[in-house]
């Protein structure tokens, strides 16, 4: 027997009598996984204090093989009396599988749930949205019982250990980096933007990453992190901008992994023209207006992404995904076996706009970190940065170039 636990809530305000309509559609799943079988539904719905428990058994099950994607369908209704002008509708359900072979498990079936109320089950709406009339419409995709994740805002800095901490330095800043503390054993640095740092340098035996910070949204968010692998309690950060952390360490690869709550932004230190540009047949520019620039670093405005090996990528792309707002962007295929490879990740921040990818890994023998990445204003200033970083004498990995995954141009020291 598969056991899957589901939530259903919504808010409404008229005086009737309710019909509660489950549909319930199990995906994945073929002619040959049925064995006479049928499902159980048990419910609690709590309409405001009282509690009205209902099951129902349906021994038959309609097989769809006509779409895309076969799925077992059934309908099971139960009618309430709902005697309040406003109330809460919390339904508890526990859905059974009976007859199935064993080769099917609920949980592993996505389950789709369609729940409505004075409606015929044959003009059941697959809308997501909730009614406060006559109609509650509610539609959630059921698995196992979701975890609850940890949810981030955005990634903020970056800790790199290194051997030559003086020759490192001259590096950073000509590279665009802008110093906020030094010591004889740690720099910190920030970009022109609102972050109090994005690069941490310390001292130290070898060259090693010490992984990035990201910000979270609540200290709640601190709280499930405790939970996560070899991670610390939640403390006073001692870093510029201050808040609280948590840090802790990959499963596997043993890469620490910082997060951070209540920092402190900083104003923003520097402002850029938004240049117009001309092209061959569409003139932006006015006549005889110039554009000129200065030789030097190219200031750096934030963290962008960074990006990992790791030696389990399946276990990398679970853990990541079931324990945080992470969302694949682009995925890598070998084309030889069509096994995943690599993943290019962004941060779900639903509607709000965010970066292409803020974290990538791939699978190699040997963990390390690929590179980090910096983000700045325009390619002119690209093009300077990276003429002043040449003239230095510093040696160039790849670039200037743009990037087919997530279109970005970029120039690799």
């Amino acid at each position: 027997m598969a056991v899957v636990n589901i939530h259903i809530k919504g808010i409404w305000t008229e005086e009737k009598d309710i019909i509660l309509t489950f549909h319930i559609i199990i995906t994945r799943c073929q002619p040959s996984a049925i064995n006479g079988g049928g499902l159980v539904l048990d419910a609690e719905v709590h309409l405001g204090g009282e509690t009205h428990p209902t099951s129902v058994n349906c021994s038959q099950l309609t097989h769809n093989n006509s779409s895309s994607k076969p799925h077992l369908s059934v309908f099971f209704s139960s009618s309430i009396r709902w005697r309040q002008t406003t109330a809460v509708l919390k339904s508890i359900c526990t859905v059974r599988s009976t007859g199935f072979v064993p080769a099917v498990r609920l949980p592993q079936c996505p389950i789709y749930l369609y729940l409505s109320y004075h409606h015929s089950p044959d003009a059941i709406s697959r809308s997501s949205s909730i009614a406060s009339s006559s109609l509650l419409h509610h539609v959630l995709k059921m698995s196992a019982p979701e975890k609850q994740k940890i949810s981030l805002k955005r990634i903020a800095h970056v800790y790199y250990t290194h051997r030559d901490l003086e020759a490192a330095h001259k590096f950073l800043l000509d590279f665009g980096f802008s110093v906020v503390t030094k010591t004889d054993s740690q720099i910190y640095y920030r970009g022109y933007g609102t972050e109090p740092f994005v690069y941490c340098a310390t001292k130290g035996e070898e060259d090693a990453f010490g992984g990035t910070g990201w910000v979270v949204d609540s200290l709640e968010d601190l709280e499930l992190a405790t939970k996560l692998p070899n991670a610390t309690p939640i403390h006073d950060s001692d870093t510029p901008g201050g808040g609280k952390r948590v840090t802790f360490y990959d499963e596997i690869d043993k890469f620490p992994f910082h997060l951070v709550y209540g920092q402190s932004s900083v104003e923003i230190a520097e402002t850029f023209p938004e240049l117009a540009y001309n092209f061959p047949t569409v003139k932006h520019r006015p006549v005889n207006q110039t554009q000129r620039f200065k030789k030097g670093p190219a200031p750096v405005h934030k963290l962008g992404h960074y990006g990992v090996c790791v030696t389990n990528y399946k276990k990398a792309w679970e853990f990541w995904n079931a324990n945080f707002n992470f969302k694949a962007s682009e995925i890598v295929y070998d084309p030889k076996t069509g096994d995943e490879v690599m993943t290019f990740m962004h941060i779900d921040r639903g509607e709000e706009l965010v970066d292409h990818h803020a974290f990538f890994f791939f699978e190699g023998p040997k963990f390390h970190v690929h590179h980090s990445s910096f983000e700045v204003f325009d390619f002119d200033v690209q093009m300077l940065g990276h003429t002043w970083l040449k003239d230095k004498g510093y040696e160039n990995c790849w670039g200037v170039g743009r990037h087919v995954m997530g279109s970005q141009i970029f120039d690799y020291w």
